[in-house]
């Protein structure tokens, strides 16, 4: 008896100690209301750099935007954080996923962002209300060139071996993204997703209404350069 009240008290101890995340990044996509996007449409046309950039001080390529989805994908037992960016190509709004972090099997958590963790991503990334920034070069230790090309297998870090792989697995995802110009609207999760740095660049409130559900008929993926419901 003595032994199974020990083993009691243990789990409730256990249990109540355990660390809080009021805001975990959501399994299901969230994305902000149709009227929300288009008054971000707005936004871009009006105060947003428009195209894909290549900085040649920094060896860079960057573009800037506003998220208006959040998911968080399962593949191989981890966690990808990813967020839908919407940006201006060519005049025209484009939208990509962008993995804000990502949390190993083993509960390790790797970013290239400003946040240590999950809650503080999902913070700071807040659909329809973030102005953003999203780059990649030499600071995260790939090698850019101005022809589009990206190449991650020279740096090593967590990031960059992920970033390496998901290059592979995607087939130059990051490439085709650049010199595509986003003319394709690329990015649908999980057949490809830019690992580049996120950036907060401060708030804006074009909407008044929070993020809603998505509805999974309503999402499409792209696989193998087809999309599919």
């Amino acid at each position: 008896m003595m032994i199974r009240q020990l083993w009691v008290s243990l789990l409730l101890i256990g249990f109540s100690v355990l660390p809080g995340n009021p805001h975990p990044f959501p399994r299901s996509p969230e994305r902000v209301s149709s009227a929300c996007l288009a008054q971000i449409d707005a936004i871009l046309a009006n105060q947003f750099q428009d195209g894909i950039n290549y900085d040649p001080k920094s060896q860079s390529w960057w573009f800037e935007g506003i998220p208006t989805e959040i998911v968080r994908y399962d593949i191989r037992g981890d966690g990808i954080d990813l967020v839908r960016v919407r940006f201006l190509a060519d005049g025209e709004p484009r939208s990509v996923w962008v993995t804000a972090g990502i949390l190993l099997w083993s509960g390790e958590f790797h970013t290239w962002g400003s946040w240590q963790d999950e809650r503080q991503a999902f913070e700071e990334l807040i659909p329809g209300q973030t102005y953003l920034r999203v780059d990649i070069g030499e600071m995260q230790g790939a090698l850019v060139g101005r022809d589009g090309s990206v190449d991650f297998s020279a740096c090593n870090s967590p990031m960059c071996h992920i970033a390496e792989w998901s290059e592979q697995a995607s087939q130059n995802f990051s490439q085709r993204f650049i010199t595509s110009n986003g003319t394709t609207a690329p990015g649908w999760y999980p057949w490809g997703y830019l690992v580049w740095r996120i950036t907060p660049q401060g708030r804006l409130d074009p909407c008044s209404q929070l993020p809603v559900p998505l509805n999974d008929s309503e999402h499409v993926r792209l696989y193998n350069g087809i999309r599919v419901r």
